[in-house]
């Protein structure tokens, strides 16, 4: 009776720690969303890095494994189970940057498996030059890649009186003459 009754725990026993073996690997934490994305091109210079998970992380694993290249100072700020790092300065313009997640980065619970790596790489947009073209009539703002002498043109017969580009290079801001004789505010993206 004794052996039956020893059998039956350690059966017990071997089933519940099964379940709580798959369990912990079926919730063992994923990087669900990586922005930017990987192999992403022309990414703003001053752009953040935001890494969402599948569930709530253990910060400090986290840290200690997400290894950016070239090395640039900034500060990271965790909301649930996101990690956005924000950098000090802009990247280089035109520059490939280069992140890996070791493995071994762990959940906050307790019974999740630890991350497999992963790696991907973003490349930054190059240097543009802006500037309003004609300057003795209907304006309109233009922009050249010195690197490649490409020129863009943001506007089209607007009559932009002057523009302003937000300090993280994203947002142009530009007052154009309208009908009644004054101006306009407008942005660009």
């Amino acid at each position: 009776m004794k052996a039956k009754v020893a059998i039956a725990a350690i059966v017990v026993i071997l089933l519940v720690s099964g379940a709580m073996v798959l369990f912990a690997w079926s919730a063992r934490p994923q990087l669900v969303e990586i922005y930017p994305q990987a192999g992403a091109d022309n990414v703003p210079a001053t752009t953040a890095i935001r890494l969402v998970f599948s569930e709530a992380m253990n910060a400090e694993t986290v840290s200690a494994r997400l290894k950016i290249e070239p090395t640039i100072d900034g500060k990271f700020i965790w909301e649930q189970n996101v990690l956005t790092f924000t950098p000090e300065q802009a990247w280089s313009a035109g520059q490939e940057v280069k992140l890996s997640m070791l493995a071994g980065a762990r959940a906050a619970s307790w019974i999740a498996f630890p991350m497999s790596g992963e790696s991907w790489s973003f490349k930054t947009n190059a240097a543009m030059l802006a500037y309003l073209w004609p300057s003795n009539g209907q304006g309109d703002i233009y922009a050249l890649t010195p690197d490649t002498g490409e020129v863009l043109r943001y506007t089209n017969g607007m009559g932009v009186l002057d523009f302003s580009v937000s300090s993280n290079g994203i947002m142009v801001y530009f007052s154009a003459s309208n009908s009644k004789g004054g101006a306009s505010l407008y942005k660009i993206d």
